[in-house]
């Protein structure tokens, strides 16, 4: 005899009506979660999509940036004053491989290696003020 043989009919009608929704509630359920994991991994692919696309915009409106910087401080110089310029920079770029060279056998990135220098030794390289010359022109200009 099973649990329910020993019921009336009505209740033998309302333990099989409560055993039925319980099994009715498990497969919604897990129809639900379905629907919500492939609904969570859908949204995931999409941010990782806008994500790469910002990460191109934004990479190419700071090369644009820094394009028209370079184009506007070019501008204001004598065709002497850049040809010195344009030499510096060639200077500091075979500097950067020369380091690069010497940096391939270390653990770190030549470019990681190139970013810890001090940035004032660009600076005094192009013939622009360091961090601290800079700092002191403004003093004086503003007195």
């Amino acid at each position: 005899m099973g649990i329910f043989d020993e019921l009336g009919s009505d209740a033998k009608k309302v333990g099989l009506a409560a055993l039925g929704a319980v099994s009715t509630a498990a497969d919604k359920g897990s129809q639900i979660m379905d629907k919500l994991v492939s609904k969570g991994e859908s949204t995931v692919e999409e941010g990782r999509q806008i994500n790469s696309a910002l990460a191109h915009k934004v990479q190419t409106g700071a090369e644009n940036l820094r394009g028209g910087v370079l184009l506007k401080y070019m501008r204001s110089m004598t065709v002497e004053q850049r040809k010195e310029f344009v030499k510096k920079v060639l200077e500091i770029s075979d500097q950067l491989d020369k380091e690069e060279e010497t940096d391939f056998g270390s653990e770190k990135p030549a470019g990681e290696v190139a970013r810890e220098k001090e940035p004032e030794e660009g600076a005094k390289a192009l013939g622009q003020p360091s961090g601290e010359d800079a700092a002191a022109e403004g003093d004086s200009a503003g007195k």
